[in-house]
């Protein structure tokens, strides 16, 4: 029994000191946001993607207490630094993002599993990509170029190469 009370001393100890260690999650200002195509478009980014792709990422409650706040803090700065709809220098592949919402692989499983919002059915993904496609379109032309020089945007994001989809096929 004593084994057992030093044991849960010991780990709530750890639990309260892991709370001093807090990352930063603070957002950044707003430069611009993209001109989206639609509305539409712009309210299913922001269910799925604004609480990590973006400077005005809402932290929930939990996101206070450590382990998670480590968790979200690292996703957060990570998403930042791969695309920021909130910073219009962000350099990012159209391409990979519709990949990457057509694989499943965004959002990521755990932030669909703690945020029901950002399930998104199937009809909403193709309206999401589409919606994309359409906000992005300039991007979208100087990434998919053909060697003839037409661009092609049907085929975004599913390889005619491999028809088990791989990302790097070519």
């Amino acid at each position: 029994m004593h084994r057992a009370q030093k044991f849960v001393g010991i780990s709530l100890g750890v639990v309260v000191l892991a709370q001093l260690v807090r990352p930063n999650l603070q957002n950044p200002s707003v430069v611009a946001e993209p001109h989206w195509d639609r509305p539409q478009t712009r309210d299913l980014v922001r269910r799925a993607c604004f609480d990590c792709h973006s400077n005005e990422t809402i932290v929930p409650w939990y996101g206070q207490v450590a382990p998670f706040r480590w968790l979200i803090a690292h996703h957060v700065s990570e998403a930042r630094e791969n695309l920021n709809f909130s910073d219009p220098s962000s350099n990012f592949e159209v391409k990979q993002m519709v990949r990457e919402i057509r694989s499943g692989g965004m959002p990521t499983w755990d932030y669909r599993l703690a945020h029901a919002r950002a399930r998104l059915t199937k009809s909403q993904q193709d309206s999401l990509v589409a919606g994309l496609l359409a906000t992005f379109a300039p991007q979208v032309a100087k990434e998919d170029v053909s060697p003839s020089g037409e661009t092609s945007i049907k085929d975004l994001g599913e390889d005619k190469h491999d028809p088990q989809g791989r990302k790097d096929a070519d």
